[in-house]
């Protein structure tokens, strides 16, 4: 017998990143739970944290753990 599969409902607001304000310093990596910030690229000659979208659940657990608000959240349409 199969065990019917139910999607996880999508949380009523999506997580947004601006990348210009990211200085790299890795304090969101360590909150997210389904490691979708990892790693680190150079824009510019600064530092900035990889968002991996495919892994994100936007549950926005990293949203108090950056000092330059780099993160965000957006009502999501109903």
């Amino acid at each position: 017998m199969l065990t019917p599969v139910v999607a996880a409902p999508h949380p009523p607001w999506t997580l947004l990143f601006d990348e210009h304000r990211c200085v790299g310093c890795g304090q969101c990596v360590g909150s997210c739970p389904t490691n979708a910030l990892n790693g680190l690229r150079f824009a510019g000659g600064q530092p900035k944290i990889v968002v991996t979208w495919e892994d994100c659940t936007h549950c926005l657990l990293c949203l108090p753990w950056c000092p330059t608000a780099a993160f965000d959240k957006q009502r999501t349409p109903a």
